[in-house]
């Protein structure tokens, strides 16, 4: 979505709404995940 947003100029809206959306998604759902650690545990 990111190259779509910067190659296609209708599509430049995406870069200040969805992609920062989805890293933002991206991140919670990594901090969320169990590392390996507590997983064994």
């Amino acid at each position: 979505m990111l190259v779509q947003a910067l190659a296609d100029e209708t599509e430049h809206a995406n870069l200040m709404g969805d992609i920062p959306g989805l890293f933002l998604v991206a991140i919670i759902l990594w901090y969320l995940m169990p590392t390996a650690e507590k997983a064994k545990a």
